[in-house]
């Protein structure tokens, strides 16, 4: 079985599941090329949600400002030459900005909570009752 970590503090504990993206599964299987994974599962404890949270959301927000910054610099090489190659140089400027913004990765927490949900249900139900 494997170990769960918090990634926040670093400590063997259990708690919320850390949602797998495109990042994390690059991270592993390079880590695991280089024979140096450890395999452990990656969750966020109890007292931890809400700095998880607050990274994730500026890391999200990072996130659209450098799409911006991406788009400029795209617009900028692509009309500052007449040259059919700025396009491709262009789009590389483009990605490369959008490559820094992995600096501020965070990884997305999966919180479930059933009862808030139950609880939206039956609002949605009760509201449409009304209306007829």
């Amino acid at each position: 079985m494997q170990k769960e970590v918090c990634i926040v503090c670093g400590q063997e504990r259990t708690g919320y599941p850390v949602k797998d993206d495109i990042v994390l599964a690059t991270l592993r299987g390079i880590k695991q090329r280089l024979h140096i994974s450890t395999g452990n599962k990656l969750v966020v404890c109890e007292e931890d949600v809400e700095k998880a949270q607050a990274k994730r959301a500026r890391f999200e927000k990072y996130l659209m400002w450098y799409g911006i910054l991406a788009a400029a610099v795209f617009f900028i090489i692509l009309f500052s030459s007449s040259s059919p190659i700025a396009l491709f140089w262009a789009a590389i400027a483009a990605l490369f900005v959008m490559l820094l913004s992995l600096f501020s990765y965070y990884p997305k927490v999966i919180v479930s909570k059933p009862a808030e949900a139950g609880k939206k249900v039956e609002r949605k139900t009760a509201s449409r009752k009304r209306k007829r």
